[in-house]
C-alpha cells in the first residue's frame, strides 16, 4: 500500500501465552478486512511488537498468516512453557518459582524455546522482512534499551540479525527465562523491560519513514488485562496477599500494564482532542480475575478462554473497528 500522504503502523503488546489474544484477534480483523491473511505486511508501513506481540511481528513482516501463529502457541507454547525437555507444558509451581527467586536461575531453560525459533524462522535475518520492523528488547550487559529494526535510524540494531536472535531477545521474560546469549556474549532481556506497548515506537517509525505524511493510523493490539504474577491455579497457587512475594509481582503488573495502557491513552486523546490527522484503535479487554491469567499458562482451557474473549471482544465493537478500518484503506 505505496500512500505517501498516510503512515499505517500494526502494534502488537508482549503477554506469553496470552498472545493468543492479539492473534485471534488479527485473525477476525483480517477476515472483516478481506486481505490474504498472508501478506499482512503489505498493508503497513511499520510493524512493531515486543515479546509474544514481536513474535507475530517478525511473522507478520515475514508473510506467515495469524493462523500459522495460532499454531505455532497452541503447539510450542507447552514445551516453550515446560520444565521438561521431554514432556510439554510441564509448569513450575510456586514454591520452585519462590526457590528461583532466591536462589537465582530462571522458571523454565531456553532450550526448547530456541529450538522452536529455529523452526519458526530457520536462517531468515531482518533484512528478509518484507515491510519496516522494529522489535524491542533490553542489553542487560551495556543497560541499554534495544530497538531491533530491518531499516537503519538514529539508536536501531541488528539490521542483518537473524530472525530467531532477536525472536529469542525480545521474548526472553525475566524469571520465566535465562537472558537470550549469543554473538559477542551480551545478555538481552524481554522487551517489555522498556516497553510491553510499542505503539509509540512504530508512530516514531513511521514518521522517520515518513516525514512528509498527512494521516498516520495506528492498530494497536493487546493481550488483556489482568494479573501477570503467581495465578490462582491449583497447579501454582499465589503467595499470601500480605506477603512481600506477592507485592513484588503486583509491582511487575503495575510497571507494566501501567506504561502500555497509558501510551494506549495517550494515542487515543491525541486521536479524539487534536487536530493533528491520527486514527487509533486499541484492542484489548479486561480478564476474568477468577482465572489463571499468569503468561506462562499453556492449558488447552486458558488458550481457548483467550481466543473466545478475543472473539467476543472483536464482536460487541465491530462498529468502532469497521470505522477504523475504513480510515486505514482510505
Amino acid at each position: 500500500m505505496a500512500d505517501p500522504n498516510t503512515v499505517r503502523i500494526l502494534a502488537i503488546d508482549g503477554g506469553g501465552m496470552r498472545g493468543t489474544f492479539s492473534v485471534q484477534w488479527m485473525n477476525e480483523f483480517v477476515q472483516l478486512w478481506g486481505i490474504s491473511p498472508n501478506e499482512i505486511w503489505k498493508y503497513f508501513d511499520v510493524i512493531c511488537g515486543t515479546s509474544a506481540g514481536g513474535l507475530q511481528a517478525l511473522g507478520y513482516a515475514g508473510g506467515l498468516s495469524p493462523s500459522d501463529l495460532t499454531t505455532f502457541l497452541t503447539t510450542q507454547g507447552p514445551w516453550i512453557f515446560s520444565t521438561s525437555s521431554i514432556l510439554p507444558g510441564i509448569r513450575a509451581t510456586t514454591l520452585d518459582k519462590l526457590a528461583t527467586m532466591i536462589l537465582g536461575g530462571s522458571f523454565y531453560p531456553n532450550t526448547n524455546f530456541i529450538s522452536t525459533l529455529n523452526t519458526l524462522f530457520g536462517s531468515l535475518t531482518m533484512q528478509n522482512l518484507n515491510t519496516n520492523t522494529l522489535i524491542t528488547s533490553y542489553d542487560y550487559t551495556t543497560n541499554t534499551p534495544i530497538l531491533y529494526s530491518n531499516i537503519v535510524f538514529p539508536n536501531s540494531f541488528g539490521a542483518t540479525e537473524m530472525l530467531k536472535n532477536v525472536g529469542l531477545a525480545t521474548s526472553s521474560a525475566p524469571l520465566y527465562f535465562p537472558p537470550a546469549v549469543w554473538g559477542g556474549g551480551h545478555s538481552y532481556l524481554d522487551g517489555g523491560c522498556i516497553k510491553n506497548n510499542p505503539a509509540m515506537l512504530g508512530y516514531m517509525l513511521g514518521n522517520i519513514i515518513k516525514p512528509n505524511a498527512k494521516r498516520t493510523c495506528i492498530l494497536s493490539i493487546g493481550s488483556g488485562l489482568g494479573d501477570i504474577g503467581f495465578g490462582t491455579s491449583p497447579v501454582t497457587p499465589p503467595p499470601p496477599d500480605e506477603s512481600n512475594m506477592a507485592f513484588i509481582f503486583s509491582l511487575l503488573g503495575i510497571l507494566i500494564t501501567g506504561s502500555q495502557e497509558t501510551d494506549a491513552a495517550l494515542l487515543k486523546n491525541i486521536d479524539q482532542y487534536t487536530l493533528q490527522n491520527i486514527y487509533t484503535y486499541r484492542a484489548n479487554a479486561q480478564l476474568d480475575p477468577l482465572i489463571d491469567t499468569e503468561l506462562d499458562n499453556s492449558s488447552g482451557g486458558f488458550i481457548t478462554y483467550m481466543q473466545t474473549l478475543a472473539t467476543n471482544t472483536f464482536n460487541a465493537d465491530a462498529v468502532n473497528i469497521s470505522n477504523f478500518l475504513a480510515h486505514l484503506v482510505a
